[in-house]
């Protein structure tokens, strides 16, 4: 009997603290989900956007242009003309988001774009620098690539005439090239993501999965022709074979009518028509 009591008065005293706990529960007030408020970041303060309003940037000569080529690889003269028609053009898209924020500027989204390019960066080692996300980034690199490759091909990749093939054919006259114009050679591209069943056709003798253009530069080191992409495991001699800019210059249809005169071994001298490269 009385083991039975002291095990009611232990049940009943168990009932009283859990009903007082139900009581404290209640008086407390319902907890409120706050937004977190969301970071402002000022992209005219970080490190690009202090670099690329600095007065003298726009000068080659001075330290912060040097600083600025050495680190996109090109002038603030070219990088202002290609952040021009990304902005008139739309590229990126408009200048607020979807609930009416402002938008990263299309400044840092070119910038980002160029540091991967220039130097092979991660886009999140992009976004670490300029303050962006690492996926944004890399959603604004495919739209820039594309928007270049399409919007600009023409005006940069283009053979040289009039007063600029003239300035080019005697700087590799004076080198001891007639009729030079230009340099080719091809050039091995990383295939870093190619699939596993293409990489018989792209491993060459580089070792690892590559994709092959055959290039022309003249001597300033301005491309003037590019062809699309070959499997890497191909050897020069098959590519160039496919190149229509060597294959007009062996027919004598582009560049044909050029004439220079060279000295044999004999001292005499011979005429040559047509173009080299």
């Amino acid at each position: 009997m009385d083991r039975n009591f002291k095990r009611r008065k232990l049940m009943l005293l168990i009932a009283q603290y859990c009903a007082t706990l139900d009581e404290e529960e209640n008086d407390e007030e319902p907890k409120r989900w706050v937004r977190r408020k969301e970071r402002v970041l000022d992209w005219w303060q970080t490190t690009w956007g202090r670099l690329i309003r600095c007065p003298d940037v726009n000068n080659t000569s001075t330290y912060n242009g040097k600083i600025f080529r050495k680190r996109f690889r090109l002038p603030h003269r070219l990088f202002d003309y290609l952040v021009q028609h990304c902005k008139a053009d739309k590229v990126f898209g408009d200048d607020v988001d979807a609930v009416g924020r402002p938008s990263v500027p299309v400044e840092i989204k070119v910038l980002g774009a160029l540091r991967t390019l220039g130097r092979g960066s991660l886009h999140d080692d992009v976004a670490e620098i300029s303050g962006a996300d690492a996926e944004s980034h890399r959603v604004w690199f495919l739209k820039f690539i594309e928007y270049v490759a399409t919007r600009f091909k023409e005006e940069f990749i283009s053979l040289p005439d009039g007063e600029e093939f003239t300035r080019m054919s005697d700087m590799y006259e004076r080198m001891g090239f007639p009729n030079c114009v230009g340099s080719m050679d091809a050039t091995h591209i990383h295939w870093m993501s190619c699939p596993e069943f293409a990489k018989n056709d792209h491993v060459g003798k580089e070792g690892f999965p590559t994709v092959a253009f055959n290039v022309v530069v003249i001597h300033t080191g301005r491309i003037i022709h590019v062809t699309p992409g070959f499997p890497g495991a191909r050897n020069d001699k098959t590519i160039v074979r496919m190149d229509n800019f060597a294959n007009q210059m062996c027919a004598g249809t582009l560049y044909g009518d050029l004439e220079a005169t060279l000295h044999k071994t004999d001292g005499s001298r011979t005429s040559m028509t047509g173009s080299t490269s």
